[in-house]
């Protein structure tokens, strides 16, 4: 019998400890990073809170999933924070679930919100800068420094050109809201 299913049957893991275990070091890390910015030098700062930040998004993923309970008003809880700012967490929920509605969309340029693959044909029409600066994005280096900003862009400029709507109105009004919590 593999690993996995003997370790699925235990207690803890069905209560999926470890993910409990991830939301508090993500907030209570933040928490103490923020209130102690000051006597921390920018070095260790700077990557303690870009970890954080990006453990923060890693369970943000697992809330959207379902865990770590099956009740999605206490998933979104946990994830509903807005410690990276620029991205409601509505947003990359209805997003992120988009991308895996259809499994034949899966990666296919124009269907699936997280593709970074480009057409022939968009690629052709690009200029040199901007088809560098999308080929670079697709290394691994190219993730970590440059990955981030244009996903921000990516997804402000498509908020900027949607017509306002209800939903999307509500979104940004409690992402703006949360955003003054998290910066006061």
């Amino acid at each position: 019998m593999p690993a996995l299913p003997r370790l699925r049957s235990l207690r803890w893991y069905r209560w999926e400890l470890p993910t409990w275990c991830v939301a508090a070091a993500v907030y209570s890390g933040f928490l103490l990073a923020t209130w102690n910015f000051q006597a921390l030098p920018l070095w260790l700062a700077a990557p303690l809170v870009s970890l954080l930040l990006a453990w923060h998004g890693s369970l943000q993923h697992e809330t959207i999933h379902g865990h770590p309970t099956r009740y999605k008003c206490v998933n979104t809880a946990i994830g509903v924070v807005p410690l990276v700012l620029w991205l409601p967490y509505a947003l990359y929920r209805e997003s992120h679930l988009r991308h895996h509605a259809e499994a034949r969309g899966l990666t296919l340029p124009g269907r699936d919100p997280e593709s970074y693959y480009l057409t022939a044909e968009v690629r052709s029409s690009m200029g040199l800068v901007n088809h560098a600066v999308m080929r670079f994005n697709c290394t691994l280096a190219g993730r970590l420094i440059l990955g981030p900003a244009i996903t921000m862009l990516r997804l402000w400029a498509g908020e900027f050109r949607r017509p306002a709507d209800r939903w999307h109105v509500g979104v940004w009004s409690r992402h703006v809201i949360g955003v003054a919590i998290v910066l006061g």
